[in-house]
């Protein structure tokens, strides 16, 4: 099995990708939110969204408070800029980002 080394991958790079999957989970939530009472098998879509919503779940509870903290208010809910202010400072900050964008790179893609 080829493990993916998300180490190397440009910060930049990793934080793209991120918004990506945050964008993927709220549509997925929406779409879920907004159809409940329908049948899955009936919507095709639906069942995308819940698979999609499914995986970045689990692959969420594979990482430490912090880092699902961290993933949440910087990828999955609306939060204000540098909201973490409270509890980290900058350079500790990107730190602890980093290694949060790692451990949920790695449990979703391996």
């Amino acid at each position: 099995m080829i493990r993916l080394d998300f180490e190397r991958l440009a910060f930049e790079k990793k934080d793209e990708l991120l918004k990506q999957v945050g964008k993927m989970y709220r549509y997925s939530e929406l779409s879920l939110e907004l159809n409940k009472g329908f049948c899955v098998k009936e919507d095709k879509n639906l069942y995308s969204c819940l698979e999609i919503k499914h995986r970045i779940d689990i692959a969420l509870k594979q990482l430490c408070d912090y880092q699902v903290q961290i993933i949440r208010k910087e990828y999955i809910e609306d939060n204000r800029k540098n909201w973490y202010l409270q509890w980290y400072h900058d350079k500790e900050f990107r730190v602890c980002k980093e290694r949060s964008m790692n451990a949920l790179l790695h449990a979703l893609y391996g």
